[in-house]
């Protein structure tokens, strides 16, 4: 492997390990790849998107599922919207197992994007998201 030097200014250290994390192929046993990779998708998302991740990561740690409509409710925003949001960030992954958010039927099974799909996140990665969210925008709540 080959290495490159290049002087980050300390305050943007952590973001640029971050980003290495982030972009590093899988056949490396880098530990919290996950986590930041967790961590620059929720950088990377707008106010609305991050209040979706929010209240998906919050239902999932309280055990209970979470409807699109039940979201878009939650949200103030129109089902259109909240199923626009969930196709961004699906866009955003770089690998099917890197979604923050995955749309599925009552029977468990992947979902079309309707309004009565459930959006379920990894419990694992839920506590990641909700971390992650606290550093990103930490007065939000």
């Amino acid at each position: 492997m080959r290495f490159v030097m290049i002087p980050v200014p300390s305050e943007h250290v952590r973001e640029v390990i971050d980003i290495v994390l982030f972009s590093s192929p899988d056949t490396d046993k880098v530990p919290n790849r996950e986590k930041a990779r967790t961590r620059v998708q929720v950088q990377l998302c707008d106010a609305a998107a991050r209040s979706l991740l929010r209240i998906v990561a919050e239902a999932t740690m309280d055990g209970t599922d979470l409807t699109v409509a039940e979201a878009a409710t939650a949200l103030g925003e129109p089902v259109e919207n909240v199923l626009g949001i969930v196709r961004d960030l699906d866009s955003r992954a770089l690998h099917r197992d890197q979604k923050l958010v995955v749309l599925r039927g009552p029977d468990g099974r992947r979902a079309k994007r309707t309004a009565d799909a459930r959006l379920i996140m990894d419990p694992r990665r839920a506590e990641m998201v909700l971390d992650a969210l606290q550093v990103v925008d930490p007065q939000a709540q």
